[in-house]
């Protein structure tokens, strides 16, 4: 699209926020119900108020949380490597000098990715997509950190699809005073009023909208991004990035719809029901430990007294004091409420992520576990993968090769578009059925090798452990390289040709020895 002037960005903002009000109330009641720290859609609150005393179960909440640090820790835990970059190209990857670079780059990616503020961003993007579905991730240069990330909640940014279905506009409100607007866009650049603020120290805030959208109209593949003061008339900034600096992970979407629908969304309505019952489970529950009397208006001569140890007196004849309520089932209110706890629970896959069931739990159970995992949130998976991971990667790795801070790579990847293999946990789930069907393929060969072992001749045991390490996704470390794999193995023939050739002439001395002695003999 071509550059928009102010106006035209306000307008633009403006027109798609006005087209996603229904969304905006699904992600109020979302939030309401399961995480009232972002229940700021359609309600404003100011900085430090009490948010959530009207939540009488936080089944959601904890569930939400749960769910959201399982997935950094089975999707991008900080602990581990979660991807290696590769060439797609097997033979290739097996050049000891391509493989050196590309695991050498894959550490470089993982230390600038350590030494930022990547992981404490994509928790609150995790949190963001368990709970609306659609989690924006800002990614911008530093100076000083080489990226930057920024956790966008989704309430001030609005989204644009292209004809492919994939995110390629986003433009989003946010607010600064005039001495934050200063320091981000200069002195020079923010206008009269807000300067003059800033002379005062008034710390007056002020609306910015922000754009990112293609640069189609110049063809250079790159992406246009403005700031604009509020009210239209004066341009903060005006850049281009080389790659899309947002992405956009959706936890699933409607093929009509280009917002995300959230676990959260699923749960709403038990959540809402919940929240009632545990109401009014509280409330009888009130009634049985401290039931409401019932006495004749003239059988006691003085005020009931239902404190400890309280003294009543009542008239000669009349009925004793009796509690009105004296067979109430406040236990099946708490049965109903946990058939709906258990209900959420499940809407975040609560029970196959918590591998800390059951201490005794053993390394094929776990295994088992987070293959079911992997299996039911398969869908999510891949479009985290799509939308989230590969993006990501990407610009991560363009920043750093613009930036010099790769070892010059080796000619023939010049050519080369290098792929992304992802190496974490759920990723090791999915490709479990690799291991299994090799080792059951060995066991089935177990007795067949017994019986005629040149069928051993079939196996490619140089094959049988690259399909092992990859499968299980072991460091790369533990891998010699080819050439001196090869040296080992030349050493080892040329050491067992020199004692087979020791063997020989010494039953040829042997031998000569012999005849020697037999012909001294017959003389």
């Amino acid at each position: 699209m071509p550059i928009l002037q102010p106006k035209q960005l306000t307008e633009r903002y403006q027109q798609l926020k006005s087209s996603r009000s229904n969304w905006e109330t699904n992600w109020q009641e979302s939030a309401d119900y399961h995480m009232p720290n972002k229940a700021t859609v359609n309600v404003r609150r100011t900085s430090g108020d009490k948010r959530g005393i009207m939540l009488l179960d936080n089944t959601g909440m904890v569930s939400l949380q749960q769910l959201a640090g399982s997935l950094q820790s089975f999707v991008t835990n900080p602990s581990v490597h979660f991807f290696k970059l590769a060439t797609g190209d097997d033979e290739l990857n097996r050049q000891d000098d391509i493989r050196k670079w590309l695991q050498d780059s894959t550490e470089r990616m993982h230390n600038v990715l350590n030494n930022s503020n990547f992981h404490t961003e994509v928790h609150e993007t995790y949190l963001n997509l368990c709970l609306f579905g659609t989690a924006p991730l800002f990614i911008l240069e530093d100076d000083e950190e080489v990226v930057r990330f920024g956790a966008k909640v989704i309430n001030d940014l609005v989204i644009a699809e292209d004809s492919k279905h994939r995110i390629n506009q986003v433009f989003r409100m946010f607010e600064f005073n005039a001495a934050q607007l200063v320091e981000e866009f200069g002195e020079e650049n923010v206008g009269r009023d807000v300067h003059q603020c800033w002379k005062k120290g008034d710390n007056k805030k002020f609306k910015v909208y922000h754009g990112v959208y293609p640069d189609d109209v110049s063809g250079s593949g790159k992406w246009i991004s403005q700031h604009i003061l509020d009210d239209g008339s004066i341009q903060l900034r005006i850049a281009a990035f080389n790659e899309f600096p947002f992405v956009v992970p959706r936890w699933t979407k409607m093929p009509e719809e280009i917002y995300g629908r959230s676990p959260a969304m699923t749960s709403l309505p038990e959540m809402k029901t919940l929240n009632k019952m545990m109401e009014i489970t509280l409330r009888g529950a009130q009634k049985v430990i401290d039931p409401p009397l019932q006495a004749e208006d003239d059988g006691s001569p003085l005020q009931i007294r239902t404190r400890p140890g309280g003294i009543n007196y009542r008239r000669p004849g009349s009925a004793p004091i009796t509690p009105i309520f004296n067979d109430s089932r406040v236990d099946f209110g708490f049965q109903i409420l946990e058939e709906g706890r258990k209900r959420v629970r499940q809407a975040f896959f609560v029970d196959q992520l918590n591998l800390q069931q059951g201490p005794q739990m053993t390394a094929t159970e776990v295994n088992a576990r987070l293959q079911e995992a992997a299996r039911l949130m398969g869908p999510v998976i891949g479009r985290l993968q799509s939308e989230f991971l590969d993006p990501l990667i990407d610009r991560v790795f363009n920043i750093m090769q613009r930036r010099g801070l790769f070892l010059d790579a080796p000619d023939i990847l010049a050519e080369k578009d290098l792929d992304i293999q992802f190496t974490s946990l759920v990723f090791q789930a999915q490709r479990a059925s690799v291991i299994n069907n090799t080792l059951e393929f060995g066991n089935a060969l177990a007795p067949f090798a017994q019986a005629d072992p040149s069928i051993l001749d079939l196996i490619n045991g140089d094959g049988l452990v690259r399909v092992l390490h990859n499968g299980i996704g072991a460091p790369e470390e533990i891998l010699r390289d080819v050439a001196e794999v090869e040296g080992i193995r030349d050493a080892r023939q040329q050491a067992q040709e020199e004692a087979i050739q020791q063997q020989q002439e010494a039953a040829q001395s042997a031998n000569m020895k012999d005849q020697a002695q037999a012909l001294k003999a017959v003389r």
